[in-house]
């Protein structure tokens, strides 16, 4: 039989749940260490790992971490491959991670065209070919998370999965027209 509780004797009984929080000591803020971990490797600048790759008139810089199924990160607008470190350190010891700096980012040349997605699709395309890899799963985070979407779109066959996060989803000023509009989507 279901017991009839008032609506004080409810909030009572989940204040008592969270009144033993209130009585647990907890540091100050202000001594929180709130840094994120030093990485011991130095993603975007490792000798170790890095090689440039000769595409589309421009030396587009690459490294490459672990053995296994092959996963390209891309970074965001304005980034490098060290922007990538701990999805790179999270990833590498389970899979091979391809991480690249796009064109006129980090330590890859700009080139005379101008800049576009589109470009920066062509040019990964371009390096999982010199690369010859098998299908690869696709981490990219922002402008990389649409330059992902876009090597989806015009290479599915290179491309085994997709994460793409925080990417612009809206039409705007800065994106006149959405990506999916001017790409025609392959359907299965």
């Amino acid at each position: 039989m279901k017991k009839n509780i008032s609506i004080v004797g409810h909030w009572l009984r989940i204040l008592s749940l969270f009144f033993p929080l209130l009585l647990t000591q907890t540091a100050p803020a202000a001594e929180l260490d709130l840094a994120p971990p030093v990485l011991a490797v130095p993603y975007g600048d490792n000798a170790a790992a890095g090689a440039y790759a000769s595409i589309h008139g421009i030396k587009l810089y690459y490294e490459t971490y672990g053995t296994g199924q092959p996963m390209l990160q891309i970074h965001g607008n304005g980034l490098s491959i060290s922007s990538m470190g701990h999805q790179i350190a999270f990833f590498s010891p389970h899979c091979k991670v391809i991480v690249a700096d796009s064109r006129g980012h980090g330590k890859s040349e700009i080139g005379a065209d101008r800049l576009t997605y589109e470009q920066m699709a062509e040019d990964l395309n371009a390096l999982l070919e010199k690369l010859k890899t098998k299908p690869v799963n696709v981490l990219g985070w922002s402008d990389g998370g649409i330059i992902g979407l876009l090597l989806t779109i015009r290479h599915p066959d290179k491309v085994g999965k997709l994460a793409s996060t925080s990417i612009c989803s809206r039409s705007s000023r800065t994106f006149p027209l959405p990506i999916w509009r001017r790409c025609k989507l392959r359907r299965s």
